[in-house]
């Protein structure tokens, strides 16, 4: 007897012992969800929480654009820079509009539901874009492929923008008839910058950046004979572009940089 009220006694004491377990739980998952918590629910942009239908993958996504102006500035050559703006209207609940930089309608993508979708529950219905132009026997229009950074962060939209701010800059450079040599060094630095972003983005197969072979030295040959060795110097900085160069404009670039070395009472 005295064993089998032990027993009874050791399971009723396991009962309580995980219904107070539970009761604990409970309390706990309450006091996390409730308003101001630091450990509340996040709110979620996935096709579940927004039961609309979202690209599956955030990145660079492509849509072809239409009755794209001909007249919409180009940024360089070929390519047109904007934002991508949800703009819904009586035809189409899915236009996406392409506005230029001043805010003017400049062509627009049709019936897009998953990149409508995505815009609005990932960028508030607009982020930047860049269009590659495909010219066509309209006279008023032309087309081309908008390609738009769904879903990417803040920081990295804004890199992707100023990417263009750099060519831009460097086509405006390099246009001009008498170029100083802190301009060259600059053009070289953002091209570094350029690379780098283009290529973290995978779309660096998208866009021609390839600067003239005969920039660097030309460069070198100027700053020899401004005798800037300093520039020189600055110039060995980016000796990745050097060596793509031939043999023979490698070696004389090289030949200057130790050039300037040796009037600044540097080891060669």
């Amino acid at each position: 007897m005295r064993r089998i009220t032990a027993f009874l006694l050791s399971i009723a004491g396991t009962t309580v012992s995980a219904v107070a377990r539970m009761l604990s739980d409970s309390e706990k998952k309450e006091s996390t969800s409730q308003p101001g918590s630091d450990h509340s629910p996040k709110t979620s942009t996935t096709p579940e929480a927004t039961g609309k239908e979202l690209y599956k993958t955030t990145g660079i996504k492509k849509a072809e654009v239409k009755q794209l102006t001909k007249n919409a500035p180009f940024i360089i050559p070929g390519i047109i820079t904007g934002t991508a703006c949800v703009r819904p209207d009586e035809h189409d609940k899915y236009n996406v509009d392409i506005l230029d930089p001043n805010g003017n309608n400049i062509g627009h993508i049709e019936k897009n539901r998953r990149l409508c979708n995505s815009l609005e529950a990932w960028h508030q219905g607009s982020v930047f874009t860049f269009v590659k132009v495909t010219e066509s026997g309209e006279i008023e229009t032309s087309s081309g492929t908008a390609f738009i950074p769904a879903g990417l962060p803040r920081e990295e939209t804004k890199k992707l923008k100023e990417v263009f701010d750099k060519l831009a800059k460097r086509n405006k450079i390099l246009s001009e008839e008498n170029i100083s040599s802190k301009d060259y060094l600059e053009i070289l630095k953002d091209h570094k910058q350029i690379s780098k972003t283009l290529v973290a983005l995978n779309i660096d197969d998208l866009i021609n950046i390839a600067l003239s072979k005969r920039l660097i030295p030309a460069l070198s040959r100027q700053m020899e004979d401004q005798q800037d060795w300093q520039g020189l110097l600055k110039l060995e900085k980016h000796s990745d572009l050097i060596d793509e160069l031939s043999e023979r404009f490698a070696g004389t670039t090289y030949r200057r940089i130790s050039k300037a070395k040796k009037n600044t009472g540097q080891k060669i």
